[in-house]
């Protein structure tokens, strides 16, 4: 008996049967893998980055793919083929294929297993999220919850009175946890996301989700992560009262982040000040400019530099830091996703890669109010990358999966049924 048959019998005998409980432990399936990847999402946010904390963010991952997988095959034999699928897939093809030309190899296989992973991943768990019809507003609150799970953690890291004793004497925090950038861009996710369920829901606790979130922003002293919530912000604002009535409130807003601004410049201790102060100094004081921008600029200038040799396939992915090291002596990425895939993929993987964006937004204009929040937050991911290459950032697929999922109308799902291949 084939795999494809036993499974069709099953089913048939189950509804023959009126198997209502087999119905309700398929659905508990259901519920546990979204619990699991609320699990998941906290350890990519909080044990992804140290090596003593790795295990925790593997097992999570192997969890929350197996319950998937197993909750898929219950469900259905056929897999759904559709944009978002050759969208990753073609990506995922280009970057490998780049390890032919690549300047050095095993640094590009290194990154091409990376990419690998992350696009089976957000495959299947794309195929979760349509097979289980889950809610938008869940996927939402599991970024949410991922973000209060990071802020505990946070806590447990440093205490209270640690977090706010770096906080006002020039320390980053987030090194114990993450990438100080990338902690503030998790934080960032979840005042996009807060301010978006409050829109919906108008919850005090949404607003207090906003608070913490901003407050570990802050604390970071990422000013991308800033640049992102500001963007996010002023996005979520627009959409939710349209462009016209949403001026004075922008307005507003603008006028009461400088006024806070204003006020943090008499705390000169806090590295958020220190970092904006040094970053506006590069452009109308003749004060000392910040050396991490003038670093980044430089990279950009010669990244753009090298592309123009190899213009269409690129050096190899994860390859400019070979160049980088070869001329300098310092082996680093570029500090921008987009110069970073010029010269690694060249202008077809730049263009493969942003497609699967180009899929998703051009929805846009379709979104119901409840998918906006997503909508935005894959928006920051694109301001992100002005300021890091972001390619392989984990949480950036599990975004992917969302987004394609939420521009899907229930035709199209149907439709994606109907032409399923088994």
């Amino acid at each position: 008996m084939t795999y494809e048959i036993f499974v069709r019998n099953l089913k048939n005998w189950c509804l023959s049967h009126n198997c209502e409980g087999i119905r309700v432990k398929i659905q508990k399936i259901a519920d546990i893998c979204y619990y699991s990847i609320i699990l998941n999402i906290i350890s990519i946010m909080s044990f992804s980055y140290k090596e003593e904390t790795l295990w925790i963010f593997y097992g999570t991952t192997v969890f929350s793919v197996a319950l998937m997988l197993l909750y898929i095959v219950i469900k259905q034999n056929t897999i759904l083929i559709g944009k978002f699928h050759f969208a990753l897939i073609t990506w995922l093809g280009w970057v490998g294929a780049s390890v032919l030309w690549s300047l050095h190899s095993d640094t590009s296989l290194v990154m091409v297993g990376t990419v690998a992973q992350l696009v089976v991943y957000s495959l299947i768990m794309y195929e979760y999220f349509v097979q289980s019809n889950i809610s938008i507003d869940k996927l939402v609150n599991a970024i949410i919850i991922g973000v209060v799970g990071m802020g505990i953690y946070t806590l447990y890291s440093y205490s209270l009175t640690g977090f706010f004793t770096m906080f006002n004497s020039g320390f980053r925090v987030g090194a114990e946890i993450n990438q100080e950038n990338t902690y503030g861009f998790y934080a960032g996710m979840g005042v996009i996301a807060g301010l978006g369920q409050y829109f919906k829901t108008k919850r005090i606790s949404n607003i207090i989700v906003i608070i913490i979130s901003l407050v570990m922003v802050l604390a970071s002293g990422s000013r991308a992560a800033i640049i992102d919530c500001v963007i996010g912000i002023i996005g979520l604002i627009i959409i939710e009262y349209g462009f016209r009535k949403a001026r004075k409130t922008i307005m507003a807003f603008i006028f009461a982040g400088l006024a806070v601004y204003i006020m943090f410049t008499y705390f000169d201790d806090m590295t958020i000040v220190r970092r904006l102060d040094t970053f506006s100094n590069l452009f109308y004081s003749t004060g000392v400019a910040d050396n991490s921008t003038t670093t980044r600029l430089g990279m950009i200038q010669y990244g753009l530099e090298q592309f123009i040799y190899r213009p269409i396939q690129g050096y190899g992915i994860n390859n400019f830091r070979v160049l980088y090291q070869q001329a300098t002596g310092w082996d680093t990425y570029s500090h921008n996703n987009f110069v970073e895939l010029l010269v690694d993929v060249g202008i077809v993987g730049f263009s493969l890669y942003y497609y699967i964006y180009y899929i998703i937004l051009r929805q846009a204009k379709k979104l119901s109010v409840g998918t906006t929040t997503i909508f935005v937050l894959i928006l920051i991911t694109i301001v992100d990358g002005v300021f890091g290459p972001n390619y392989y950032e984990k949480s950036l697929y599990i975004i992917f999966a969302m987004g394609y999922y939420s521009t899907l109308s229930k035709k199209q799902k149907f439709n994606d049924k109907k032409n399923s291949v088994k």
